[in-house]
């Protein structure tokens, strides 16, 4: 209805005429007039909830509620209108490119069991996200721990992407003002629901969404479209959030702290295992876990100790979980790039070092996130069907690094397109 250039109040009005008919003891042939008057009239168009949102998108629901009301009561002072709005062609047919048909012996009375009521004060399609977000705030402390976040990347379905992340109906979500804007703002409600451990309307008080905290934390969430996850939807509605690994480099063992070695392990390696354990129930037979590993893992630098240690254990990992789990049929694999540009980079390592960051590779220069994403998306599809419990390295040419790898490609067929896994160092998951 929406890739029409419908908003879904369509449905509103149909409900509204329907209840209201009944509630006022209306006959079937005037019921049926009060349903075709608001088929007719009572539309909204999906602009309202598109692109830069205004105050009418809080309202329309209610105004297509009054003049569905309004049908009714026209209807029963018999007035007629186009009963052939649902099947008639210059009807829904003409407007939606295509027939209306309803088995109304297959629809009973009970379809009301189906429906659902909003956990949280939000657009509809992100309730499995802020419920999985509310969750990892409280399993992991994340209240205490928001300056260590980097980058939150979510993946949901084609609608959620489309209204509320950053889909063609979008418009800008980082552009967040008013309520109309928050409440569906994909990266909005994540940063408030992980600042509040809550969405209420507190969080769309208009002091609320204009604090500095917020605001700042929202432009650190991406959203990302799961094809997979569409085909799912509504029956089911699965949601997955990753970010990022940490590391520091310090000069030797005895600048490295306590705090700083539990961090690391906590963020790169406890983080990994909780997503898997978490991910293998809910994925099918053909699905691929890829973990981050890195060329630290082979040849450790003694600086980056802490994180070195990480990505040696999270080879060992991939390759005991494999086995495990390719009895379900998921394949466990991972990734080993050597210098790669991030975030990371800048913020942990010195001026000097930056400077010359991956000038001793072979190719003379360090890796772009880009150059590693074929691989991610070779070994989350089916190409790679009889490949797991390996380590596919990404290094420059780095041979030194070539003596640990299970496995090193020069060269890697073009994947389908189809297949999109999203990257976090430390684990990545990319369920089929």
């Amino acid at each position: 209805m929406q890739e029409a250039g419908f908003d879904h109040t369509v449905q509103l009005a149909y409900g509204v005429a329907a209840g209201t008919s009944r509630a006022l003891a209306l006959s079937v042939e005037q019921t049926a007039h009060a349903l075709a008057l608001a088929g007719a009239s009572a539309q909204g168009l999906v602009i309202t909830r598109a692109e830069y949102l205004s105050n009418w998108k809080g309202i329309q629901s209610a105004d297509v509620a009054m003049s569905a009301l309004t049908c009714v009561l026209l209807a029963r002072e018999s007035i007629t209108g186009p009963l052939q709005v649902l099947d008639g062609k210059e009807g829904f047919p003409k407007a939606f490119k295509q027939a209306v048909r309803i088995d109304w012996q297959a629809e009973p009375l009970d379809s009301i069991l189906r429906c659902s009521i909003k956990a949280h004060n939000a657009k509809v399609h992100t309730q499995p996200v802020l419920e999985a977000v509310l969750a990892l705030r409280e399993q992991h402390r994340l209240a205490s721990r928001l300056t260590e976040i980097e980058r939150i990347e979510v993946e949901v379905f084609k609608q959620a992407y489309n209204i509320t992340g950053s889909g063609e109906e979008a418009g800008n979500k980082y552009d967040v003002r008013t309520k109309e804007q928050a409440d569906h703002s994909l990266p909005y409600l994540v940063a408030v629901a992980l600042l509040d451990g809550e969405v209420t309307p507190r969080q769309f008080a208009p002091t609320r969404i204009m604090q500095a905290d917020v605001q700042q934390l929202l432009h650190k969430v991406r959203t990302l479209r799961d094809d997979e996850f569409t085909k799912r939807y509504p029956h089911q509605t699965p949601r997955r959030v990753n970010n990022a690994a940490y590391q520091m480099t310090r000069d030797g063992i005895a600048d490295l702290s306590s705090e700083e070695w539990d961090r690391t392990l906590k963020t790169n390696l406890y983080a990994m295992f909780w997503l898997c354990n978490a991910a293998l129930p809910s994925m099918a037979e053909g699905g691929a876990i890829i973990n981050t590993a890195s060329v630290q893992a082979f040849q450790p630098s003694p600086t980056p100790l802490a994180y070195a240690t990480t990505k040696g254990a999270i080879v060992t990992f991939t390759k005991a979980f494999a086995a495990d789990a390719i009895k379900r049929g998921i394949r466990v694999n991972a990734v080993a790039p050597g210098p790669v540009w991030t975030p990371l980079i800048p913020s942990t390592v010195s001026p000097e070092h930056v400077e010359k960051f991956g000038e001793n590779t072979p190719m003379g220069r360090a890796g772009q996130p880009v150059e590693l994403a074929p691989i991610y998306v070779f070994l989350a599809s089916s190409e790679s069907s009889y490949i797991t419990g390996e380590v596919i390295g990404a290094t420059g040419a780095d041979r030194s690094a070539r003596r640990g790898h299970s496995v090193h490609l020069r060269a890697l067929r073009r994947p389908s397109r189809r297949h999109r896994p999203v990257s976090a160092d430390g684990a990545m998951l990319g369920g089929r």
